[in-house]
């Protein structure tokens, strides 16, 4: 009877640690898993860190081109006043992201590092969404005849300048992800 006791908890022990043992190894495998997401989110943001603040920068010089117009008092917009297009929409992605959010991998990650990331890539959601239905309205009006030349540069400025103010706020997101204390720390 003693040897069959002993026999049992042996087994229930080889099970217990067997389980142990896995459970170890699935913890490894997620968090070095997390971790591979984090640098490829990383890498992602600070790519369109720097696309957004090439386009940033782009989209402040024409501002401020349509704000010496209205200081000038110009009712229309001379041709070459923007070379590139009236402004640039930078090609941001979200493909990191949303693998991580699709594989179940945020699950993984500390809350605050999900809520900073989700915000910066909520606002550049909503910052390329706003930016589309701008410039398709921009292109109805052209397609209907009205010329960019005969807009009105203080009124397209004020919309150029909320984009602007909206595309550093993006930007600020990006680097407060990417700070020391942020959700992407190395």
């Amino acid at each position: 009877m003693g040897r069959a006791v002993f026999e049992s908890a042996l087994i229930v022990f080889g099970i217990l640690a067997g389980l142990a043992i896995n459970e170890w190894q699935a913890g490894r495998d997620r968090a070095a898993r997390a971790s591979d997401v984090l640098s490829t989110i990383r890498s992602e943001v600070e790519s369109n860190l720097k696309l957004l603040d090439e386009a940033n920068a782009y989209n402040a010089e024409i501002v401020a081109k349509l704000r010496d117009l209205v200081a000038a008092k110009s009712k229309t917009i001379p041709p070459g006043t923007y070379p590139h297009g009236l402004m640039s929409k930078p090609q941001l992605v979200s493909a990191a992201w949303t693998s991580a959010q699709t594989a179940g991998i945020l699950n993984d990650l500390p809350i605050e590092t999900v809520l900073l990331l989700g915000r910066a890539y909520e606002s550049q959601r909503d910052y390329l969404n706003e930016m589309s239905t701008f410039l398709n309205s921009l292109y109805a009006g052209a397609l209907q005849g009205q010329a960019n030349s005969d807009l009105d540069p203080d009124r397209i400025d004020g919309v150029l300048s909320d984009f602007a103010a909206h595309g550093r706020s993006v930007a600020n997101r990006y680097r407060a992800a990417l700070e020391p204390s942020g959700a992407l720390v190395r």
